[in-house]
């Protein structure tokens, strides 16, 4: 034992009184080493780390971050953790299981990493089990809902009294969300393309189409994807008042410092329209992944097939089977209540001009 804390001491590992805030540090230090050789994406970087800032150190410092941080690691009993879940559902509306089951299966990472080296004498916490047997699907536009969006955008939005920062942005964001909803991409994937990751093309029907190449270090699965989809217009506008369009450059960019656009932009920008459109403040939520599920939903009502549709979305058949099958549920309910009528004796009579 003795020789093993002079060796954990000489590479700078604290043997006792490292703190619960000492040990995320640690944690996302090496989540960050996993972003830079590319086995996560810096988008789940963040997921990470807004879980262990915003509720791991809460329910450690019974409600305070701070209290939480300084919690001695071996202060700490794995049982402890049995409540995690009810206090979550007690002090978050509406939260859902599968978030708490996410969230957990980051506290356990944590525990793990750090038992194997040292500085824990657990390796997991002794959390509720949470099996999620329904497959939960968000809130999604109605057909009506986007034509509301996409028309109030055009009409209205870009007309109103604005700074022109804020107009030049609102630009961004409107063909944002068209070119989401057509392309289904996610939030991630869509605000880092780049314009060398765009073809646009011309169909034989001479509409305009695209071509975008997902980079695995951008993907969330890791893996390069090609998303064909109509919408090829909206990229050639882009470029009408964008000032940063080489090969190289984001297609979504601050105009001026040639970055991506800020999160605070697409969020603000987002709320705008949710609350002038009446669309926020109802038991429905409606986020940029809504215009995703939208997409997909919509490329399923006009016969695109689940493989298909796995490809394009860069997703599992399972998860697209297991997601969208009730818009098949749909169409066989329209068929099901299609009219007909029986005459006197007792035969099928199913249209006036039907035998």
């Amino acid at each position: 034992m003795y020789y093993g804390i002079q060796a954990s001491l000489l590479t700078g590992k604290k043997i006792f009184g490292i703190t619960m805030g000492e040990l995320v540090d640690l944690f996302l230090q090496h989540q960050m080493g996993r972003v830079a050789s590319g086995k996560i994406t810096r988008g789940r970087y963040s997921t990470i780390r807004t879980q262990l800032y915003r509720h791991f150190f809460r329910f450690v410092g019974a409600g305070h971050v701070e209290v939480g941080k300084r919690t001695k690691v071996a202060e700490i009993d794995p049982k402890k953790f049995q409540d995690y879940a009810q206090y979550r559902r007690l002090n978050t509306e509406g939260v859902r299981e599968v978030t708490i089951r996410n969230e957990q299966t980051t506290f356990n990472a944590l525990f793990k990493w750090g038992h194997r080296n040292g500085y824990c004498d657990f390796e997991r916490g002794d959390f509720e089990e949470i099996r999620v047997r329904d497959v939960e699907r968000r809130d999604t536009f109605t057909l009506d809902e986007y034509k509301k969006l996409y028309r109030f955008m055009r009409d209205k939005w870009l007309r109103e009294q604005c700074g022109e920062k804020e107009l030049q942005d609102r630009r961004f964001i409107r063909d944002f969300i068209l070119i989401k909803a057509n392309a289904f991409m996610r939030f991630g994937e869509l605000r880092q393309l780049r314009w060398n990751d765009v073809k646009v093309r011309t169909s034989a029907e001479n509409k305009k189409y695209v071509e975008i190449k997902v980079r695995k270090e951008t993907a969330k699965n890791r893996k390069e994807r090609t998303v064909v989809a109509r919408g090829g217009e909206y990229f050639e506008r882009i470029k009408t008042f964008s000032k940063h369009v080489r090969p190289g450059d984001f297609v979504f960019a601050d105009n001026a410092t040639g970055n991506t656009l800020s999160k605070k932009v697409y969020y603000g920008l987002w709320d705008d329209l949710m609350q002038k459109l009446s669309f926020g403040g109802r038991i429905k939520k409606l986020t940029y992944y809504s215009l995703r599920h939208f997409g997909i939903t919509m490329r399923r009502y006009a016969g695109v097939s689940f493989e298909d549709l796995s490809l394009l979305a860069g997703t599992s058949y399972n998860f697209i089977e297991n997601h969208y099958s009730h818009v098949d549920v749909t169409r066989l309910v329209e068929a099901a209540m299609k009219d007909f009528q029986i005459d006197k004796d007792g035969f099928i009579i199913r249209g006036a001009d039907q035998k």
